[in-house]
């Protein structure tokens, strides 16, 4: 901050901006990924976007980190990557689920 000349109100600017662009992704997403699974139930818990699907006698659920969004490659690629790894869950409870899902991330 001393060094690069700006001040403590100056750097506190620039750095709200940054957060808010990361919390305005991360919201989007979760939208997003909620409304294409609907049939999963979708929580946030610590730092991570949590779908779990019920089963008889149980439930999976599957963990994704949100901070995996901004990471070095764009959110899309990772977005596309979860895709595959709910793709994936679903099909393998299919059989077990109670409930009826989707089975693609663009249903």
């Amino acid at each position: 901050m001393i060094f690069g000349g700006r001040s403590l109100a100056e750097a506190a600017d620039r750095l709200a901006g940054i957060v808010l662009a990361h919390l305005q992704l991360y919201a989007s997403s979760f939208l997003r990924l909620s409304a294409l699974y609907s049939k999963g139930a979708w929580r946030i818990e610590h730092d991570r976007f949590v779908m779990e699907v019920g089963m008889t006698g149980k439930s999976v659920s599957l963990a994704l980190p949100y901070w995996d969004l901004r990471g070095a490659q764009p959110a899309s690629q990772t977005l596309e990557a979860w895709r595959g790894r709910i793709d994936t869950l679903l099909s393998e409870v299919a059989p077990y689920a109670l409930r009826q899902f989707p089975k693609s991330f663009v249903a």
